[in-house]
């Protein structure tokens, strides 16, 4: 080949140099997500649990400066400040029951001592229970002053036949003096004193009493309790 023909095709197709350092830099920057490294894709996960995790330590650590399990003194101090701030609200959950006490005593021939305690999950009557401290064990008596015939079918039976499904229906067909001798029976056969030495001795420290609004008087005239 001539020279002059050589070196026309030496301009016409110029030999191009490349940085071979660029080149991989441009390849990795266009890699497809799945192969980029595990840290560049999940970057904004990261800093958010970081972030999450640094909030919930900083929380917990707070907490426990406040109430300083640890420290016994700071513990018993709340418990009695608690205690007293108790006593001093006459609406709060331990609200003048030496009052209460002397009430039911004056009208009991049983005496009681404000420092009895039924057992030993419960605090003395002069002491207010701590609620939310405490841990409340109770049961409810239910079929004893509120009659359901689901609970004491034996009371009803004997009157179903006649359209008698509950208290009212029961008190409407026997009439005031024979309804009264019926449920008084009831009363005080379904629960006694033997009911309650045996929750105190269960470990229980309350208990629920359902009370028909009935049982507190100004009754209607067509209301046959």
């Amino acid at each position: 080949m001539p020279r002059e023909m050589v070196e026309a095709s030496h301009e016409d197709h110029p030999t191009k140099l490349t940085n071979p350092s660029s080149s991989n830099t441009h390849n990795n920057n266009n890699l497809l997500p799945q192969h980029r490294p595990f840290v560049a894709r999940n970057r904004k996960l990261i800093l958010a649990g970081t972030v999450i995790l640094t909030l919930s330590t900083v929380s917990a650590l707070i907490a426990l400066l406040v109430k300083k399990p640890w420290d016994h003194n700071s513990s018993s101090s709340s418990s009695s400040s608690s205690s007293e701030d108790h006593r001093d609200t006459p609406h709060g959950e331990y609200a003048n029951s030496t009052k209460s006490l002397e009430k039911f005593s004056r009208r009991s021939s049983v005496p009681v001592s404000s420092s009895i305690r039924c057992n030993a999950y419960t605090p003395p009557l002069d002491q207010p229970f701590l609620y939310g401290q405490q841990p409340i064990r109770g049961v409810n008596l239910g079929g004893w002053l509120v009659l359901e015939p689901f609970i004491t079918p034996s009371v009803f039976e004997p009157y179903i036949d006649q359209g008698v499904v509950d208290e009212y229906t029961l008190s409407k067909l026997l009439g005031p003096e024979e309804a009264r001798a019926h449920l008084e029976k009831h009363y005080a056969s379904w629960v006694t004193e033997d009911t309650f030495k045996r929750l105190r001795d269960l470990g229980l420290n309350h208990v629920r009493i359902p009370l028909g609004f009935w049982a507190l008087g100004e009754l209607k005239d067509d209301e046959p309790y």
